[in-house]
């Protein structure tokens, strides 16, 4: 099986908490983030002009949500000095900066391409926490004095939520997996699915059969976790394949047909866009039954959470 890993999309990163100093407009060093000396683990000791860089603010609150695009500079103030050094990183993006607090948490991530991503969370969110579970944070050695400044690992994986968040960064990650291409053309033979997808109940429970060794009666979180994540992975595999073919058989002049399939595969995405977990429970809470095999539902009075993507 095919392994995602985070060092794909990312080559290094430098993470802080912002000090009051930094976010303060009067105090602050003007387009200037202090303290970067670290950053030479992960940029070199080269000036490097202009790097394309994407900046993002998040919060749990989506209307406070901002991205920009910019650049950063890296360079040695003290270049031409025999025996010193003194590296600046300049930003030519202000307002995401500006509209940060004290004690939110920054963090640069530097891509395989060369360009950046700047993302600052607001402290204490949701968002914060899954910007550190991306990148694999301590938050209880993160401060607003110096940076954590590391290269990425190869052999860090990225899971299910990882690669969402990544996506919701605007990181295409490509989750198909050929080597499952044969079992689900041998589950969904295209005589007797013309469209090429099943049911998403159909889906769910083929998914379920690739990963017998998963028990929900040992570990439930695990295995609604598991199951997601294999979903998804044969959903992009089995679409992948379908519009290969398609496109290979071509549209000729005919946009209609055209505009027709990509409406389609548009509506289609839903199965993996709009929900998670997408494993049929035809239930009766009252009774604790489920149609998954050693899973029993909560009687009423107790809780049963479940996660979507809004």
């Amino acid at each position: 099986m095919k392994k995602i890993k985070l060092a794909t999309y990312f080559s290094g990163i430098a993470a802080k908490r912002l000090s009051a100093v930094e976010v303060d407009p009067i105090t602050s060093n003007q387009h200037e983030l202090n303290g970067v000396t670290g950053f030479r683990k992960i940029f070199g000791d080269t000036k490097r002009d202009n790097i394309p860089t994407d900046f993002f603010y998040f919060d749990d609150l989506e209307e406070n949500c901002r991205k920009a695009e910019g650049h950063l500079t890296w360079y040695d103030a003290r270049e031409n000095h025999p025996h010193r050094t003194e590296y600046r990183l300049y930003y030519s993006c202000s307002e995401i900066i500006e509209q940060a607090k004290a004690g939110d948490l920054l963090v640069l991530g530097v891509r395989p391409s060369g360009n950046a991503m700047l993302l600052i969370t607001r402290q204490a969110t949701t968002a914060e926490n899954q910007i550190m579970s991306l990148f694999n944070l301590d938050l209880d050695s993160l401060t607003d004095k110096n940076y954590q400044v590391h290269k990425i690992k190869q052999a860090t994986e990225l899971d299910f939520i990882s690669r969402m968040i990544l996506d919701n960064l605007g990181i295409e990650v490509d989750e198909s997996d050929v080597s499952f291409l044969n079992q689900l053309l041998e589950a969904f033979p295209p005589k007797k699915y013309p469209s090429g997808f099943p049911r998403s109940d159909e889906f769910s429970a083929f998914a379920r059969t690739t990963l017998p060794d998963i028990t929900p009666r040992d570990d439930p979180d695990k295995a609604i976790f598991e199951w997601m994540d294999r979903e998804e992975i044969l959903f992009r595999t089995l679409e992948k394949h379908l519009v290969e073919n398609r496109l290979r058989k071509g549209f000729g002049v005919n946009v209609d047909a055209f505009l027709e399939y990509a409406t389609s595969l548009k509506n289609v995405a839903v199965h993996g866009q709009d929900t998670l977990l997408r494993i049929t429970l035809n239930t009766s809470l009252a009774g604790g039954r489920s149609d998954i095999p050693g899973v029993k539902l909560p009687r009423t009075g107790q809780s049963l959470i479940l996660y979507f993507r809004e």
